[in-house]
């Protein structure tokens, strides 16, 4: 995955993120907030893959496939 989709990737899950957010705040009914707080936690999750693509690393710890400096 090349630096710049990473990037581009990671600013639209941002801004997804930040509408859900807006969603949960105005939402006035307590399943529709759940329900943006699981959209929330998706997002989360593709944005740790995407980023962990990126830089090729992954939770296990392995080392970086890609040189970081």
């Amino acid at each position: 995955m090349s630096a710049l989709l990473a990037v581009r990737l990671i600013n639209v899950l941002g801004a997804l993120l930040l509408f859900t957010m807006l969603l949960i705040l105005a939402s006035g009914q307590l399943y529709r907030a759940i329900y943006a707080v699981a959209a929330q936690a998706v997002l989360l999750g593709i944005a740790g893959a995407v980023l962990g693509a990126a830089t090729g690393t992954s939770i296990c710890g392995s080392s970086p496939a890609l040189p970081l400096s």
